[in-house]
């Protein structure tokens, strides 16, 4: 099961605690009542945005710092099949599988 998120009000703190105030990610986990592991995490995820110090996200909004340091990760819609290319074969086909089908049901039921 996935971890839950830290909210974007405590991947602030955590990062302006590690980069203004220099603590370690063990204190920084005790004061945002996280684990050192979120916190590890949480500095990962900066730099692998090219974020390195507290003044590029001080005046970021919460939804522009979450935009930043978790990027999207869907996947781009499949485009949709062109069925008219052989329609008439397809529905061809389709119409002798269903009657075949039908035929059988009836003599297995007749």
């Amino acid at each position: 099961m996935p971890t839950e998120r830290l909210s974007m009000r405590d991947v602030r703190e955590i990062l302006r605690q590690k980069w203004q105030l220099g603590r370690s990610h063990r204190q920084v986990a005790g004061s945002v009542g996280a684990s050192a592991g979120a916190v590890g995490e949480t500095m990962r995820r900066a730099k692998a945005a090219g974020v390195t110090s507290w003044a590029e996200i001080e005046g970021l909004s919460p939804s522009a710092l979450e935009a930043r340091l978790y990027p999207s990760t869907a996947v781009a819609a499949k485009p949709t099949p062109d069925c008219a290319w052989n329609l008439a074969g397809e529905q061809d086909e389709i119409d002798v599988i269903g009657v075949r089908s039908f035929q059988v049901v009836e003599k297995v039921q007749g």
